[in-house]
């Protein structure tokens, strides 16, 4: 039988229509290959916009390298054959990011000029000096306490016999070090502390608290006596506000939000000390000739029952 005369039978044959269903898989079977070009297309795209997010949002250069490697020109051209291929790594890609981004993201990138001075994970680069506990918690917040038996305080049990006894025990200092020290400098750090909470922020001071965590202390030669401390007071009864250069200014009480994430901005250079407290100039003092002009910069446990947390601390020298 010819093909003419075929086709002219099968014209007059009748056929069974499609259902709606049959019909759209049919034609998705029929526009197959171009629908895999674009899914393709698409997966490309998807697995270059993640891999600049990545960029942009600093993934630890390991990771990165990591990443970049599987997208090498010859990885790219066998992809391109399976669009499942390139779906499934734009899944690992995902997952390696959110695994190395997510423990930090309570941290954020610091500004051009800038680097961490804090990484979020560890504590590398500082020293504890004192009995304070310093703890990276999981979210990259940078976490100080003291702690000590509860019972020490025990009516007729405790070995604090007068009010200097307490005084001594009760302001004895902890702090936290960079084991680095810095000339000119500026620092951006992020602090909280809890109700009646006193902390500080030390610049230049060469002793590194070794006269405020002594037993008992010597208050004639704290950080803020030899070096300078910026002052953090949320509502503790000490006359000198948040912001304030320890025994040089007072910085106005507006400016801090109390019992909340506050911002210091600390500016040490060309003989000048300048404080920003949420943005807002505070402090601006000449550098005391009689000080060092160059030391570590320490976090300060102001006394027994303190708790302050830190996070973004950043320095551009």
């Amino acid at each position: 039988m010819s093909d003419n005369i075929l086709q002219e039978q099968l014209k007059r044959e009748p056929r069974p229509e499609l259902s709606p269903f049959f019909a759209a898989r049919v034609t998705a079977h029929v526009v197959a290959p171009r629908h895999r070009s674009w899914m393709r297309l698409y997966w490309v795209m998807s697995v270059i916009a993640l891999l600049l997010i990545f960029r942009l949002a600093g993934l630890p250069e390991a990771a990165w390298s990591a990443l970049a490697a599987l997208m090498t020109p010859a990885a790219a051209v066998i992809l391109l054959l399976d669009s499942a291929k390139l779906r499934r790594l734009s899944q690992i890609f995902l997952a390696l990011a959110l695994a190395a981004v997510l423990p930090v993201y309570g941290q954020s990138k610091p500004p051009k000029g800038y680097r961490l001075l804090f990484n979020g994970k560890t504590l590398d680069g500082w020293e504890s000096r004192g009995d304070g506990k310093w703890t990276v918690l999981s979210d990259g917040t940078l976490s100080g306490q003291r702690v000590w038996d509860r019972l020490f305080l025990s009516p007729g049990k405790s070995p604090l016999k007068d009010d200097k006894a307490y005084r001594d025990w009760l302001n004895n200092q902890a702090w936290l070090y960079t084991k680095a020290e810095f000339g000119d400098f500026d620092l951006h750090v992020e602090f909280w502390t809890k109700t009646e909470g006193n902390s500080g922020i030390s610049i230049r001071d060469t002793s590194r608290g070794e006269y405020g965590i002594s037993k008992p202390p010597d208050f004639n030669r704290t950080p803020s006596k030899l070096g300078y401390e910026i002052q953090i007071n949320n509502q503790y009864p000490d006359p000198t506000p948040t912001g304030s250069i320890y025994t040089f200014t007072k910085a106005p009480k507006e400016a801090m939000k109390e019992d909340d994430w506050n911002s210091f901005d600390i500016e040490a250079r060309n003989g000048m000390i300048r404080v920003k407290l949420n943005g807002k100039l505070v402090s601006d003092i000449k550098a005391d000739p009689k000080r060092p002009a160059r030391g570590p910069i320490g976090l300060q446990l102001h006394d027994q029952f303190s708790i302050v947390q830190f996070r973004n601390i950043w320095i551009k020298e």
